[in-house]
């Protein structure tokens, strides 16, 4: 065979090719030519056959749902209704080899169109009294027709512990906050649940925070399996008072287990002072205490939790912290696409009342500005760091920042400022916000007069500008220049850092 007969069967074998590879993608470009739906029914065994302590009593009911996901081809998450002796649901493609994963309960599986096959999980704040079992099981149906039947036996993922709290040999009473972390081995707080390997996957440690106005004595708190770990759990009563205590040993924690944990609490009498540390068992001290793991510095008190700053206390059993750390620099909203007038967070047109914009001092204590402050605006603080005088009205007069906070879209970083301050971890704690302009200034002020930066463990405010809560418009929100003290309005896709507070 001479070359040119060479050269010609060789193109012949790339169109051959090509128009082989046409012919498939024509056949695969669309999705309905694609996924064929199958009417898929599966016949489960009741719940408390699994022997979990979880599902002991448990048994499905005419209307509960289960999530399916097919492993091969995880686009679509299906919600199966049970009809008394089986879940039914439309799955897309189907075939004798596809193996389905199934979830329970639904609400925990929040993709409806995905290509992934896990299952967020998020056990960081509970209630003390509500725990669910989480079911999690693979089957590979029976294809008949356009039917798909199989048989399926669910199993427990999680687990749960009775956290009792006991002082002097009497449960704890009114427990309005509780804390719980690990200071041995590793509590889990969230994480992947893995239904191809029915493992769970990304696990993230972290404390898990009880939030509920009068538990007595015990709290029922949602666990994720782990191999050993020795609870510290710190209660908070009604009336201020915390009651400190930790597991003598760590134990393993198994899935569908159900544990009881005694704690044999010490009273913290101590309250809390302007610039006292404050660690992630939410203790307080005047003093650096190293043994703990300090999250952030006392800078303002309240009478109740939640409640208004209280410039006259001077100590109280509740307030309000100041991380020690920035979160970062970032954009107030993602894209102009989310610039918006947040719905029921107020507008402020100006900083004080009447001027639109000004300079706080640069030490709020002595009254000194910097020397371009053209606009001066009235703000002092006491020797201990306590509001002196302050704006009645403006921007500055906006001390809700949880508020402000909780009104912007936190599910996901639309808005990232206030989604990462929410979803600041430091120390594991929950309940971090975005300050609203009245508290960034404060912590400005306080660290510009010396009040902040000499604490241990305290990153000072670095000479920029950071963001609050408090909006000016659809287009702007306030923000503080620590570099010179000015508060002024900017666009929400301007690039400024974000120090995240909390209350206690």
């Amino acid at each position: 065979m001479n070359i040119k007969a060479i050269k010609l069967f060789l193109l012949a074998i790339l169109c051959i090719v090509v128009f082989a590879s046409c012919d498939d993608d024509e056949k695969t470009k669309t999705d309905d030519e694609t996924y064929v739906y199958y009417n898929l029914q599966v016949v489960p065994s009741e719940p408390s056959a699994n022997g979990s302590a979880i599902t002991k009593d448990m048994q499905w009911k005419t209307g509960d749902q289960v999530a399916a996901l097919n492993l091969l081809h995880g686009r679509n998450v299906v919600k199966m209704t049970y009809d008394g002796s089986k879940f039914s649901g439309s799955m897309p493609s189907l075939s004798s080899a596809g193996t389905v994963g199934y979830f329970y309960p639904t609400h925990v599986v929040n993709q409806t169109t995905s290509d992934t096959t896990t299952v967020r999980v998020n056990f960081q704040i509970q209630d003390g009294v509500t725990v669910e079992p989480y079911l999690a099981g693979e089957e590979t149906p029976i294809i008949t027709g356009s039917t798909a039947d199989s048989e399926l036996n669910m199993r427990c993922v999680n687990a749960y512990a009775n956290i009792q709290m006991m002082y002097n040999g009497a449960p704890v009473n009114d427990m309005v906050h509780i804390e719980i972390s690990a200071y041995k081995g590793t509590l889990y707080n969230k994480g992947d649940y893995e239904l191809k390997t029915l493992k769970y996957s990304t696990l993230k440690q972290g404390n898990i925070s009880v939030l509920n106005p009068s538990l007595n004595g015990v709290a029922r708190i949602m666990m994720i399996p782990t191999e050993g770990v020795a609870l510290a759990v710190t209660a908070i009563a009604a009336d201020g008072r915390a009651y400190i205590g930790r597991m003598d040993k760590a134990i393993a924690i198994e899935a569908g287990g159900e544990y009881t944990i005694r704690i044999d609490a010490a009273l913290e009498e101590g309250t809390a002072s302007v610039g006292d540390y404050f660690y992630s068992d939410y203790t307080r001290s005047a003093e650096y205490d190293e043994t703990k793991t300090l999250v952030g510095v006392v800078y303002a008190l309240s009478d109740t939790e939640g409640g208004d700053i209280n410039p006259s206390l001077s100590s109280s059993n509740h307030g309000r912290v100041v991380s020690v750390t920035d979160y970062g620099k970032v954009a107030w909203v993602f894209s102009k696409d989310f610039m918006f007038d947040v719905p029921r967070i107020t507008n402020y047109s100006n900083a004080d009342g009447s001027n639109a914009q000004g300079f706080l001092p640069m030490n709020a204590i002595d009254g000194t500005y910097s020397a371009d402050a053209d606009t001066r605006i009235e703000a002092a603080l006491d020797a201990l760091g306590r509001i002196k005088s302050w704006p009645k009205s403006g921007a500055l007069s906006d001390f809700d920042g949880r508020h402000n906070t909780e009104c912007s879209d936190t599910a996901v970083n639309h808005m990232p400022a206030p989604f990462y301050a929410s979803n600041f971890d430091k120390g594991g704690l929950t309940g971090w916000y975005l300050p609203s302009a009245g508290e960034m200034a404060l912590i400005s002020a306080q660290c510009s007069s010396g009040l902040m930066d000499d604490k241990e463990g305290f990153v000072p405010l670095r000479n920029f500008t950071y963001w609050t809560s408090t909006e000016q418009s659809a287009e702007m929100v306030w923000a503080v220049q620590v570099f010179n003290g000015r508060v002024v309005a900017n666009y929400k896709t301007s690039l400024y850092m974000v120090r995240p507070v909390l209350q206690f």
